[in-house]
């Protein structure tokens, strides 16, 4: 299936931020939200596996809002969703889900300029 960008990513939020600063300062922003939120996820496949609700939950609701702050309106949703779900029999998917989001955020701000290309696989 093929994303529009429009469901990544707020246009409207996007352009205030690209108005509001510096070029190198919206790469940093990006290139740090999705940094942490990668990061997020990798710590959340743990809580789950460790059955650590609560801070499952936790990093959840900080990947929804980092992600509501820069315009990652799939990210924000799906971060949403694992918020209120918590960890269920679902979670391995749902957490693909997120990671395969950044992924295709990464790539629309990549073809923008806006972040760099990691080696990570």
């Amino acid at each position: 299936a093929i994303h529009q960008s429009s469901t990544l990513l707020n246009e409207t939020i996007y352009e205030k931020l690209a108005a509001s600063m510096r070029r190198e300062r919206l790469q940093q922003l990006y290139t740090l939200c999705l940094g942490d939120i990668e990061e997020r996820i990798a710590r959340m496949r743990q809580t789950a596996s460790n059955k650590e609700d609560a801070a499952f939950r936790r990093d959840a609701h900080a990947i929804k809002g980092g992600a509501g702050m820069v315009g990652a309106i799939e990210l924000q949703m799906l971060a949403g969703d694992l918020e209120e779900d918590g960890i269920d029999a679902n979670h391995v998917a749902s957490l693909d889900e997120l990671m395969t989001s950044c992924e295709r955020l990464r790539l629309i701000l990549l073809a923008r300029k806006i972040v760099e290309r990691t080696n990570t696989a």
